[in-house]
């Protein structure tokens, strides 16, 4: 822990409150993105066209995935929190064990849009169960896992300019979502995650250590994208 005379640029890189989200708008993404999400489980419930089942899809073998992402990051220093919206871009690989369990390894990037100079960079590996019939063209899923979590913010440096410090924790990270196939091997996948973790050691670019405060983040994001099989067999 830092200091008394520890310096204290943390909380104005991390918390502009001209751009920061009202915590009631939190409330409000919430629940649009469930309501979101229950149409694609609908479809897997109540079925689909004839023709759309006869695509067969895969769901084991080796497969691929890019998605965009956005949402929403929380960050408290000293008990005071802020909610900030951040958007960004992630890659997973993976393998399916079976039509019901996959493991899968991530990489994302995060970027708060109030100050691009603050971001969360996750490195996540985990598990898919999935739900519904076994090579049904709908195949609605939960997930789970441990991430490494790095983050990147700016703070005041000599001469008037503006220096990096990160800090590296672990989490736990889940979340749900359903995949959409178009082809065999190919689907469309919408999920929600949540994670979060405390940032306290923090070091600049040439590794010294940096006497900043402590930070709890939490993020809930969305994120849509596109998932191929290699191989499916």
């Amino acid at each position: 822990m830092p200091t008394a005379a520890a310096t204290r640029p943390l909380p104005r890189p991390v918390h502009h409150r001209s751009c920061a989200v009202p915590v009631p708008r939190t409330g409000a993404f919430t629940r649009a993105v469930p309501a979101a999400l229950g149409c694609v489980l609908a479809l897997a419930v109540h079925g689909i066209p004839a023709g759309a089942q006869q695509l067969r899809p895969t769901a084991t073998g080796a497969t691929v995935a890019v998605s965009g992402r956005g949402g929403l990051v929380s960050t408290n220093v000293d008990g005071e929190s802020r909610w900030s919206r951040a958007t960004g871009v992630g890659g997973e690989v993976g393998f399916g064990v079976n039509p019901r369990l996959a493991v899968l390894v991530a990489l994302s990037s995060l970027r708060l849009d109030s100050d691009p100079a603050q971001r969360f960079r996750d490195a996540d590996i985990g598990f898919r169960r999935l739900f519904g019939r076994g090579g049904g063209t709908v195949r609605p899923f939960l997930e789970g896992g441990i991430a490494v979590q790095r983050m990147t913010v700016g703070v005041p440096g000599g001469g008037g300019a503006t220096a990096e410090v990160r800090a590296t924790t672990g989490s736990v990270s889940g979340g749900g979502g359903a995949m959409w196939f178009l082809r065999r091997q190919l689907a469309v996948e919408g999920a929600v995650r949540a994670t979060g973790g405390r940032f306290s050691s923090w070091t600049d670019a040439q590794g010294v250590n940096r006497p900043v405060v402590p930070v709890q983040a939490r993020s809930v994001t969305l994120r849509v994208g596109a998932r191929y099989w290699l191989a499916g067999r």
